[in-house]
């Protein structure tokens, strides 16, 4: 019976062993997805929550040693002091520690309330105080989480004071002149604290919206506009009279690209383009629409300006770019070859203007490349 009961007692704590060693596998595999921009986000979130709560917690310990000191026992004021004093700072040290931060910071969150409803019933459930302590961390619960989480700090406030009432008993307290004094300077103080650190995640916000869009309009590689901004822009400027009369669409196309690639390698094509880039922000204006708008292919919206400025700094821009890239890489004898199309009343939209460019392209690289050809309808 005794080896049996060994045998027996062995499989179990074997497979004990494995179970363990699945869950401590699934964790650390959980752990993993959670992203490093997960993580910085939740500590960000962590140290725009610590100022809010640290007033919040003074300020709550003022009124409730205000309104409630000759009611409280030793061991009640050294909690309130606890939870006034270091419980921001400890809460801010656990969320930091952890690997999902942000999670953690909602865990705190329910323990605010669960405080805000031990020390509502602690004062007897006076009711101006009471209001103040638990609008104050009722706005925090559902700036964090919404209704959703509202109600879950709701409940948490439940516990909290059904925790109190249970060590110490039912009683109301009741209105006193006083309380009015002590709490309206609170209110004024906490909304203004909270609304700080709301402005600050809000323009955080802005700015990052703002970096995005910039992003989501720029060609990555030589950081002119994409081709789905540039078409916008071109549209747009289409509707203006003023300002597309006396405007002009250019397509410029690399010469023998591929013998870069070929040659010297893709990266060195790269290059290339981000030559031809800086050179086109270089040598025109700052008014002009510059993108990259495919492959070796850029597109240029020149408005208010003359054919013969356009064929002169088009000219410049080759001169420059042949001399910049031959001493990189002379042997793939790189050029440009330029479209110019001016406008037209009877261009009806961006990819019209553009077919007419092409075709000028087109009649510059048919003629023996590195040439500006111009023409319309």
């Amino acid at each position: 019976m005794s080896l049996e009961g060994g045998g027996e007692n062995y499989y179990l704590i074997r497979r004990f062993r494995e179970n363990l060693n699945l869950l401590i596998f699934v964790f650390t595999w959980s752990c993993a997805l959670y992203s490093k921009d997960e993580f910085f986000e939740g500590c960000a979130f962590v140290n725009r929550m610590y100022a809010p709560r640290i007033v919040g917690t003074c300020l709550c310990g003022a009124v409730i040693i205000s309104t409630s000191y000759s009611k409280m026992s030793p061991l009640l004021l050294v909690l309130l002091a606890l939870n006034s004093l270091i419980w921001a700072h400890a809460a801010r040290k656990i969320a930091l520690s952890s690997k999902r931060p942000f999670k953690f910071e909602k865990i705190n969150f329910l323990f605010d309330s669960l405080f805000c409803g031990f020390w509502i019933a602690v004062i007897q459930f006076r009711p101006l105080p009471s209001v103040f302590i638990f609008s104050m961390v009722a706005m925090n619960n559902v700036a964090v989480g919404g209704a959703k989480f509202f109600l879950r700090g709701l409940l948490f406030k439940v516990l909290g004071a059904f925790a109190a009432l249970i060590s110490f008993g039912f009683s109301y307290g009741g209105n006193s002149e006083s309380d009015i004094f002590v709490c309206l300077p609170v209110l004024i103080v906490y909304p203004v604290t909270l609304g700080l650190a709301f402005y600050k995640v809000a323009s955080e916000l802005k700015q990052s919206k703002h970096k995005l869009r910039e992003l989501s309009n720029v060609d990555a590689l030589t950081g002119l506009l994409n081709r789905r901004y540039w078409n916008e822009l071109v549209f747009a400027s289409m509707g203006r009279h003023d300002l597309i009369s006396e405007s002009v669409l250019v397509i410029l196309d690399v010469d023998r690209f591929k013998c870069v690639n070929d040659m010297y390698g893709h990266s060195s094509g790269d290059k290339v383009l981000c030559i031809l880039g800086d050179i086109l922000s270089a040598r025109l204006r700052a008014v002009d629409l510059i993108c990259r708008y495919g492959g070796d292919e850029f597109c240029v919206l020149m408005t208010k300006v003359s054919i013969e400025e356009v064929n002169s700094r088009m000219l410049q821009v080759c001169d420059n770019f042949a001399s910049r890239v031959g001493s990189v890489f002379p042997e793939a004898k790189t050029t440009l070859s330029v479209g110019v199309a001016p406008w037209n009343p009877r261009v009806v939209n961006v990819e019209c203007w553009l077919s007419l460019a092409d075709e000028n392209l087109y009649k510059a690289k048919n003629s023996g490349r590195n040439k500006v050809v111009y023409g319309d309808f």
